[in-house]
């Protein structure tokens, strides 16, 4: 099995964050959510997240950047696929749960914003490379 080292430790499994550091990581979740709620200008006090699902989620990013020091000769994850993890594990598990007469396929729509914007916020940054090469 692989190994790598993290925060200068030797590491061949997932060893979870520090609770502090996930509660950073689920409040700025937390955060994207209701940002995703206000700009599809949808009324968050419809719906219901489920905080130990997000927490999964999250782990789950956590495992893949792991995955990816270990099996990827220490390359880092970049943002745009740690979106793209975090938003299949938003797909796949669902956390967002309608309340009183909200939208059925609200976690969808949620995953769709933030993948559109991650891909605006992408090729913004790629022109701007662009015009500075």
């Amino acid at each position: 099995m692989s190994h790598f080292e993290f925060n200068g430790a030797l590491y061949s499994y997932y060893v979870q964050e520090p609770e502090e550091k996930l509660l950073e990581r689920h409040a700025f979740a937390e955060r994207m959510v209701g940002k995703a709620f206000r700009e599809l200008g949808i009324n968050i006090n419809d719906y219901h997240v489920d905080g130990a699902l997000l927490n999964t989620a999250i782990i789950r990013i956590n495992q893949r950047k792991l995955h990816y020091l270990m099996y990827h000769n220490g390359m880092k994850i970049n943002e745009l696929k740690q979106i793209a993890v975090f938003s299949y594990w938003v797909l796949r598990l669902k956390p967002i749960h309608r309340i009183a007469g909200g939208r059925e396929n609200i976690n969808e729509q949620v995953v769709m914003n933030w993948l559109f914007k991650a891909n605006k916020l992408t090729s913004k940054k790629t022109k701007q490379a662009q015009n500075n090469f």
